[in-house]
């Protein structure tokens, strides 16, 4: 077998090939910010960003006997592909929305380092331990390059943000804190399940940093990773980690009522300003503000019309953007299920949403393979973004954890397949044996 060993650290074979594929996948941000410096951004760097991240799967092709079953990708890109040339033919008033403005299909939907390769990139690893390691290797380093962004934002006073086309200065970034969410679910995992403080600390770190850095809508994430990951390790927790939630939990609720939410936040706020940084959420939550729906509540009840005319089969791929779209300049309408019902309408999107949630309650709490259920819980709370922003053709998380879900019922279905074959070959021996006698 073919073996490389680079620093008797990296070990590139036909295992590991995929995984590092993964975790350049996961990197493309950061390698695309490298290649930036070296080729002053645009079409250059971005080549340079999907050839590295392919290379480990083109030289997947030179291992003889790797047989990688990915045909259910091709069958998704082509029904994807189908589905926004069905729409077109129906609704040639999308074009604007499908070829021009700041989200073409060719640039975010079909180009190759976009949101959903991350289901071929995800579907590739057989094994979900290999995973689990990719995901807490590739974490390290996207803490780093996050804690570097972060740092220079304070240090500069601000974010360079496009969000119209042209490069403009915030005081926080929309995207830093839902990226953050993944990096923060994979060191709360580890730390749950290897029981060992660092991780807890580097939780803790990325949880800081979505609070400096972010937005308020990534909070929702962390809330909703603290419940899932309690539920899934409960039954695990040995009894002094039980009576430590417990005491934390009742000190926290004491100091809520003793001295209110707004005393601490001022004591917490003072603090960071005393070190020369802000964090817009808190402001928020001190001015009351963090309620505020920046107008989602038009959007939201312009979808709900939307999917109350749009019939059994919906207004097809983007449909949202069209009427949303006089809203919103992004014209999405910032919640997954709004999103989906309007794309395919109330009978398969109905359809599907049920299936979405039967199979999320399923997989993370009562997987026959618990590794799966953790992966596909990691991803979940980076999906959690959907319900409050952005949309799941741009979401890598979506992909990747509607491809653990593939990889899981196939994984089941072969140990079935397996135990049966098994079974009738100890009742095909049973029956030699008694014909013999």
């Amino acid at each position: 077998m073919l073996t490389l060993k680079l620093h008797y650290i990296i070990r590139i074979n036909k295992r590991t090939l995929p995984c590092i594929a993964l975790s350049l996948y996961l990197l493309q941000e950061m390698i695309y910010a490298i290649f930036s410096i070296a080729f002053g951004g645009g079409g250059t760097a971005r080549i340079f960003t999907i050839i590295v991240m392919y290379l480990p799967l083109i030289a997947m092709l030179f291992f003889q006997g790797d047989k990688r079953d990915v045909k259910d990708f091709y069958v998704l890109m082509a029904l994807i592909a189908a589905f926004f040339c069905v729409t077109y033919l129906f609704h040639p008033e999308y074009y604007e929305w499908f070829f021009e403005g700041s989200y073409p299909i060719k640039t975010v939907i079909f180009r190759p380092d976009q949101c959903i390769f991350a289901y071929l990139f995800f579907r590739v690893i057989k094994d979900p331990k290999d995973i689990l390691k990719t995901l807490k290797i590739t974490a390290y380093i996207l803490l780093l390059y996050y804690s570097y962004q972060l740092l220079h934002a304070l240090s500069v006073g601000y974010w360079l943000y496009n969000s119209t086309g042209e490069v403009e200065k915030w005081s926080y970034n929309l995207n830093y804190g839902y990226n953050h969410l993944l990096v923060m679910a994979i060191f709360g995992y580890f730390a749950m399940k290897e029981k060992k403080l660092f991780y807890w600390i580097l939780c803790g770190i990325s949880v800081l940093e979505i609070i400096l850095g972010g937005s308020r809508g990534p909070l929702v994430g962390v809330g909703i990773f603290g419940i899932l990951l309690i539920l899934r390790f409960f039954k695990e927790m040995d009894m002094r980690l039980r009576v430590f939630l417990i005491v934390a939990s009742i000190f926290a609720l004491i100091l809520f009522v003793g001295i209110g939410l707004e005393t601490i936040l001022q004591w917490v706020s003072s603090i960071i300003k005393s070190l020369g940084i802000s964090s817009r959420t808190i402001d928020m939550l001190l001015q009351g503000e963090i309620a505020d729906d920046n107008n989602r509540s038009r959007i939201y009840e312009t979808a709900i019309q939307m999917i109350r005319n749009g019939g059994l089969f919906g207004y097809g791929a983007y449909g949202d953007r069209y009427v949303i779209g006089n809203i919103a300049f992004v014209g999405y309408c910032h919640n997954i299920i709004l999103e989906i019902l309007i794309d395919f309408g109330i009978l398969l999107g109905g359809i599907f949403c049920l299936r979405m949630f039967y199979a999320s309650i399923k997989i993370m709490f009562f997987a026959q393979e618990k590794e799966w259920g953790d992966i596909y819980m990691i991803l979940f709370v980076s999906v959690t973004k959907l319900f409050l922003s952005g949309s799941f053709w741009y979401s890598e998380a979506f992909w990747g954890a509607l491809a653990v879900w593939i990889s899981y019922k196939k994984a089941v279905k072969k140990k079935k397949s397996q135990m049966e074959m098994k079974g009738n070959e100890e009742w095909t021996i049973v029956q030699r044996r008694s014909h013999q006698g």
